[in-house]
């Protein structure tokens, strides 16, 4: 029963996380799509993520931006 309990949940865990990378997928496709509507719409010439970034000057940051326009473009439920 151990094994077969070891295998179920193998099984289950390889499913959530294939789920979770789609779904994943599609959000990251969905902001992306926003800043490309903000940057076009705004005139910025560069959009880039946080990771990696060693420094910036928070007057550059424009999340809460792009927060708002997601909440606005996202369908209600």
């Amino acid at each position: 029963k151990y094994k077969q309990y070891r295998e179920k949940q193998a099984s289950l865990s390889k499913e959530f996380q294939t789920v979770n990378n789609q779904e994943l997928s599609i959000f990251q496709d969905i902001i992306k799509g926003v800043s490309q509507k903000l940057a076009k719409e705004e005139g910025y010439g560069l959009i880039m993520q946080a990771e990696g970034v060693v420094y910036y000057d928070e007057s550059y940051n424009i999340t809460s931006k792009i927060l708002t326009r997601l909440k606005a473009d996202l369908p209600k439920k």
